[in-house]
């Protein structure tokens, strides 16, 4: 259990580096400042978002037969690779109503297709442990977010060269 617990973390803060959460998370709190408020939103959708992946993960583990597990995480790895090499958007994001409900349904809606819950997904689809897995994802993910939202303009502009 606990190496499913630290394959999750050092996957969720790998796969989160330069992703597109980080983006955005990165580009709200440089126009809208960082707000502590906006930082425990994205910790929030962060958690949830690793919950529902590897708990779904886990249900696919439970339900499919052995022979057939390794193949659906491989595509979800797949998956998750063909996201990391899609371009990040360069113009900033807006967010006109600075609503934490708002940024927070984003983030979840986010971060439940990008790489580092799809790199989740496959753990849980092989380990079928959802909670240590969901822990360490979401740790993981959050270290990548904090830093986003600590150094936002540092951040983007590495990040959009």
């Amino acid at each position: 259990m606990n190496h499913g617990f630290a394959l999750a973390l050092v996957l969720g803060l790998v796969a989160a580096q330069r992703g597109h959460a980080q983006a955005i998370v990165a580009g709200l709190s440089s126009r809208l400042g960082r707000s502590p408020a906006m930082l425990l939103a994205a910790l929030g959708a962060a958690l949830l978002a690793s919950m529902a992946a590897s708990h779904a993960g886990a249900f696919v583990h439970a339900v499919l037969p052995s022979a057939v597990r390794d193949p659906v995480a491989i595509a979800a790895l797949i998956a998750a690779g063909i996201i990391l090499l899609l371009p990040l958007r360069p113009d900033p994001l807006r967010e006109p109503t600075r609503s934490l409900g708002a940024i927070t349904l984003a983030l979840v809606m986010r971060q439940s297709v990008d790489a580092p819950r799809l790199c989740l997904l496959a753990l849980a689809i092989l380990l079928g442990t959802p909670w240590a897995i969901a822990m360490g994802g979401a740790l993981g993910s959050s270290l990548a977010l904090v830093m986003g939202w600590a150094v936002p303009r540092w951040f983007l502009r590495q990040t959009l060269k």
